[in-house]
């Protein structure tokens, strides 16, 4: 099982995959829908989701060695398996062209305002095929390298707004009258808990035992660190300032200080950069192996060189959109909610009545 990989490395293969690029703008998007309260829909999506992690993990638990194209075919048969793949493969491609979107527009702003985007996503594209190339396991490997660098500086870099902020910023945390609001804001919830559905890429064995456990565990902590990010923007900025600035994260870094460090701003972003690419690059590795999977003959290197082609196009179109992200978001959010929730659902439903319906005979 060349795919397989360790608990440890799907904990942090979700956790990064997860709040990579979110975690720069859930702040703003929470506060305008929430103000002050946006903690306690963020607090109730983890629940959520994690469950949905629950149903997703022991879906892929019933079929040992087995990912999403495979089991899906003994569950509901091969015609509507390549359905179930395909749509997977346009719902990561569109999952790539907003994170590949995201990576050009920073660049561009922070690092490389003179490079035109087109060589900036055919850079993208050839670094993030050469790593999909090599597999979901090797790519596990360097997220195993990089996300606890991730998580252990942002924390940090977190609680210190946390402690550095103004406590009337933060008051009142909870408003009884605003209760409608916050269960609206759910929907501005949705789009920074989508990821799990990168699990149905990868083949779970026994050592994945205690997958399920972590996962809604997994999923929790994710929320928790969702509203830590919320609370120490706020804290720093003021809920107004949040609201107006689309990056509310990166204006709250720069007034952050750290007697060793003048520009906190710029480490994370060198951090934050580093998790980014990694959660384009595995979204990319999913979509090579769901092909792969489909095309069982089909060399590797030619599927990674096409599918790169595709996305590149596909990049390119985007950017002749006016204002694309939040195009993009709304169908993520849409398809997401499928992909993560109601199709894993429904085979995880129809694969435990099989088992039953076989044990009973």
């Amino acid at each position: 099982m060349s795919n397989s990989i360790s608990n440890r490395q799907m904990v942090l293969l979700i956790f990064l995959s997860m709040t990579t690029y979110n975690v720069v703008t859930i702040a703003n998007s929470m506060a305008r829908a929430a103000g002050r309260g946006g903690w306690l829909p963020l607090l109730a999506a983890a629940f959520i989701f994690a469950v949905i992690a629950v149903i997703i993990t022991k879906l892929g638990g019933m079929f040992e060695g087995q990912m999403l194209f495979d089991y899906s075919k003994q569950i509901v048969g091969a015609f509507f398996a390549y359905v179930i793949a395909l749509y997977f493969i346009l719902y990561f491609m569109i999952v790539f062209v907003y994170l590949h979107v995201q990576i050009i527009d920073l660049l561009k702003v922070n690092f490389l305002p003179r490079t035109p985007k087109w060589a900036t996503a055919l850079s993208g594209i050839i670094v993030f095929g050469f790593i999909a190339n090599k597999g979901i396991r090797n790519v596990a490997r360097l997220f195993e390298i990089i996300a606890p660098i991730f998580i252990v500086v942002s924390v940090c870099i977190y609680c210190l707004a946390l402690f550095q902020g103004r406590e009337f910023n933060l008051l009142p945390l909870f408003e009884s009258s605003r209760m409608w609001e916050y269960a609206d804001a759910l929907k501005k919830s949705v789009v920074p808990f989508l990821g799990l559905e990168l699990l149905l890429v990868i083949p779970f064995t026994p050592q994945n035992k205690k997958v399920p456990k972590l996962m809604f565990f997994t999923v929790l902590l994710v929320g928790l660190y969702y509203i830590l990010v919320l609370l120490s923007n706020i804290k720093i900025l003021g809920v107004n300032a949040v609201m107006y600035y689309q990056a509310p994260l990166v204006e709250a870094l720069k007034l952050v200080q750290i007697p060793i460090l003048e520009r906190v701003d710029i480490l994370y972003q060198t951090i934050g950069f580093c998790g980014l690419f990694l959660g384009t690059i595995i979204v990319y590795t999913a979509i090579v192996e769901l092909f792969c999977k489909m095309f069982a003959k089909s060399n590797r290197a030619i599927v990674v060189a096409v599918t790169g082609a595709v996305l590149y196009a596909l990049v390119l179109v985007s950017n002749l959109i006016k204002h694309p992200i939040p195009k993009l978001v709304f169908v993520i959010a849409v398809l997401g909610l499928l992909s993560s929730a109601l199709i894993p659902a429904i085979l995880y439903v129809i694969a435990k009545v099989k088992n039953y319906a076989q044990k009973t005979l």
